[in-house]
């Protein structure tokens, strides 16, 4: 039985490159607190496998254009957004431009901007806000990075991980951790930021519960 409580986004931020990240499958927990009820609809509106785009001096093919719309439980329209990715960007482009398209909706819905203002997306899922530099002399702009900071666990490391850490925190397993806590189990499997986001939420439950450790 899921347990009622109050989310907080902060509690879900991660750190990009100096940057404040809130990743879409929180942002999707964040709705379904508040409209448990509600929909989050994507439609595909291009997937072209043939279109070509440079890339390391050659050539990759692939276009994908998704939009999402966000409902609450009368079906009245929260927010809406587009987004469309190539393979030159993403080997999973489709994925990004559905998983993009949702983030942006959530975004224009009040699900994320608190934390994500700039709806303009970079090479993330939903463009982090940069943080505040202090005044004086300003370094020299950096290339981003989709690598997180901190400590990382490589596959298959951090699905063994974070099964174990289901465990812990009182699940039968990753898969039923990631139903629970409204996480996509592909998505867990392949996207970082996912990953980080889900094994931030079961040290807490974990940490709240010490006996089921």
């Amino acid at each position: 039985m899921s347990e009622q409580r109050e989310f907080k986004p902060s509690d879900f931020t991660i750190s990009l490159q100096g940057k404040e990240y809130l990743p879409v499958a929180a942002r999707v927990k964040w709705f379904r607190t508040v409209h448990p009820s509600g929909s989050i609809e994507t439609h595909e509106i291009t997937v072209d496998l043939d279109r070509p785009f440079s890339k390391g001096g050659g050539e990759v093919y692939g276009y994908a254009r998704f939009h999402a719309t966000v409902r609450d439980a009368e079906g009245r329209i929260l927010g809406q957004g587009t987004k469309t990715e190539t393979a030159a960007n993403f080997f999973d482009y489709v994925e990004k431009a559905e998983t993009g398209a949702i983030g942006r909706a959530l975004a224009a819905s009040g699900f994320g901007t608190e934390i994500d203002q700039d709806l303009d997306e970079g090479r993330v899922v939903d463009s982090p806000r940069e943080k505040p530099r202090p005044r004086g002399r300003q370094s020299a702009p950096r290339v981003a990075s989709q690598r997180p900071t901190g400590p990382i666990r490589l596959q298959p490391d951090i699905i063994e991980w974070l099964d174990q850490q289901s465990k812990r925190a009182g699940f039968t397993n990753l898969e039923a951790a990631c139903k629970e806590l409204d996480y996509p189990m592909e998505s867990v499997l392949t996207i970082e930021a996912m990953q980080r986001s889900l094994d931030k939420e079961l040290k807490q439950r974990i940490a709240a519960n010490p006996a089921s450790a």
